[in-house]
């Protein structure tokens, strides 16, 4: 099965853990960057076979690692949601917002 990878874009106006929100599904990325955001971080993720509501890529930055992305097209076109299994909703943002700071030094 091929391997695809795909790079989501996460629209910010700062990188503080506060500009992260955690809703049920996990945090909003964009296969697009979005136009009214200061910055938007890139975030790479691979998957296998065919991309379809429900698909489950793996996040291969090695700072985000195990981690995942699940696509959720039901929320906007090109959405998918980012998980960490292993990480409560404030050692998620604060994952993401060291993310961020590394990414746009």
């Amino acid at each position: 099965m091929n391997e695809m990878t795909l790079t989501l874009f996460r629209g910010l106006n700062g990188t503080n853990p506060g500009a992260f929100r955690v809703d049920d599904d996990g945090v909003s990325v964009f296969e697009y960057p979005l136009a009214d955001f200061k910055f938007n971080i890139e975030i790479r993720v691979q998957y296998s076979g065919q991309k379809k509501p429900g698909t489950i890529a793996e996040i291969i930055e090695p700072m985000l690692k195990n981690g995942i992305a699940e696509y959720t097209p039901q929320f906007a076109d090109g959405h998918w949601s980012l998980r960490f299994p292993d990480l409560d909703e404030e050692e998620t943002k604060r994952l993401l917002s060291k993310y961020a700071k590394n990414m746009l030094k």
